[in-house]
């Protein structure tokens, strides 16, 4: 989300999910993995945040994560920064993950990305756009899909400039994504599980929150806090059954909505409150990542965690 100033009809709504033991797997006779959502990581060279960043890795790793699922917004800001700034940034972000022992999962964040949010005369430029942040994050595409056990994941790009407003960015998908959705969804086996990742929530309760936005007397959200195309998604999203679990960042809160079938987790940063020393937690949510665990059978557990360096 672009705070450089450190500012942030369904069935059910809650704050806490179903926590999970936290040192071992489940022993049960259904097979399941654990996959850590690290997101809204604002690596800065800040005294202290890349060792704190690189221990939220760690105690993943010891929690029994089997590998990683990054959110987005790993660095702290490229939308308005310069050229020397985001290198820097990115420097700093491949000296705390290039000896990760598990495999990670990227998709592209709202602060990943270099410009948008500068004045017109940048935006001619050849690194402008996506294509710094995907060639930093190893993404050959701005969205995809992997399998792992019984389960499909599909990666999502959900942020697209917006050069109106001075964030610079909207929540959305284009067209040609929204076809790969469609034809994706529509190649999976019914007896497979489908888990969406997104950095901009699709669904979610946390941006009513995220901001005096009731302001001027009715709530108004802004458009690159949700998915603009929210409802097209949801009439998507329920032809298909499989569809068990979409998460998400982007808004340093977190929540799980229960919608059509579908649980939406919006789980929160890793930065908290943008790496403030003095308020560490953003409203009432501190500096965590979240541990899901997938069953063979479709179910899921998740395990909201605060931590520590």
């Amino acid at each position: 989300m672009n705070r450089k100033k450190f500012i942030s009809a369904g069935v059910g709504i809650g704050l806490t999910t179903q926590v999970l033991e936290p040192k071992k797997k489940n022993t049960t006779a259904v097979n399941s993995f654990r996959l850590a959502h690290l997101t809204d990581l604002h690596i800065l060279p800040k005294k202290g945040v890349p060792e704190k960043i690189s221990a939220a890795f760690a105690d993943a790793k010891n929690k029994g994560a089997d590998a990683y699922l990054v959110g987005g917004d790993c660095i702290m800001d490229a939308l308005k920064e310069s050229k020397s700034d985001t290198r820097a940034q990115w420097k700093l972000w491949h000296e705390v993950t290039e000896n990760l022992e598990l495999p990670m999962h990227n998709c592209v964040g709202n602060h990943d990305v270099w410009g948008w949010a500068m004045k017109e005369g940048t935006k001619s430029n050849g690194e402008y756009g996506k294509n710094w942040a995907m060639e930093e994050l190893k993404l050959s595409q701005r969205y995809y899909h992997f399998s792992k056990g019984s389960w499909d994941f599909l990666v999502l790009d959900s942020v697209f400039p917006s050069f109106q407003t001075k964030r610079g960015y909207t929540a959305r998908l284009d067209e040609v994504q929204v076809r790969w959705l469609q034809e994706t969804l529509s190649k999976i086996s019914k007896k497979r599980n489908v888990c969406i990742l997104s950095h901009i929530p699709i669904i979610s309760f946390c941006p009513f929150f995220d901001g005096k936005n009731e302001e001027s007397g009715t709530w108004v959200i802004p458009h690159e806090w949700i998915h603009i195309d929210a409802r097209s998604i949801k009439n998507i999203f329920k032809k298909y059954k499989n569809i068990k679990l979409c998460l998400s960042g982007h808004i340093h809160l977190h929540d799980h909505v229960r919608y059509l079938g579908i649980d939406y987790l919006c789980n929160g940063a890793v930065s908290g409150n943008w790496w403030n020393q003095k308020e560490p937690a953003y409203q009432e949510f501190p500096p965590a990542y979240v541990m899901v665990e997938f069953f063979e059978d479709g179910r899921f557990s998740s395990e909201y965690i605060p931590f520590q360096s």
